[in-house]
């Protein structure tokens, strides 16, 4: 409703995506003109404070490594990204929907609007997920980005900066 861009990017404000808007877009234009896409990032933690995220091939290589500052998110409502699937892939994969996923995605501006009543409790996604996946959407993991889960301290600064500027409250919606 908000929205004054072509798409929406529904993550949380403790998410740093790796790719700018711009390079986030050529993903999503690479792909047929889905209009009934969720593109999804796979989404990794991390215990260091970041501001800016490696290419995916940097990451990859930090992500093997023994002293990495990165691992993936190890929970089942991540699940439906199929992590070694993407740490190969340099195309997007279509992936089938389960119940209980919450990903991070892209969909076009013009799709079915979060519930806002799961606003700040949590399995927002989760029943938005399956809102899309009732309306015929396809779930497409973008191969060249990725989000990551900031620490708390992180989180904190991002939540305080957001709060100042918005003059309301908290909006955890990222467009493009």
């Amino acid at each position: 409703e908000r929205a004054t861009t072509t798409h929406v990017y529904y993550i949380d404000v403790d998410i740093l995506p790796s790719a700018s808007e711009r390079q986030l877009r050529a993903e999503i234009d690479g792909e047929t003109n889905c209009s009934l896409c969720a593109y999804i990032t796979p989404i990794f933690t991390t215990k260091s404070i970041l501001d800016r995220l490696p290419s995916k091939e940097e990451f990859l290589a930090e992500l093997k490594g023994p002293e990495s500052r990165f691992k993936a998110f190890a929970v089942v409502s991540h699940a439906i990204v199929n992590y070694r699937k993407w740490y190969e892939e340099s195309s997007s994969y279509e992936v089938k929907y389960r119940e209980n996923v919450e990903p991070y995605f892209v969909v076009k501006s013009d799709a079915p609007q979060m519930n806002s009543m799961f606003a700040g409790y949590g399995r927002d996604k989760c029943s938005y997920s399956r809102e899309l996946n009732a309306s015929g959407y396809r779930f497409i993991v973008l191969p060249g980005v990725y989000a990551v889960n900031l620490p708390e301290e992180s989180a904190a600064v991002q939540r305080s900066i957001l709060s100042r500027n918005s003059g309301g409250p908290l909006v955890c919606l990222r467009v493009f």
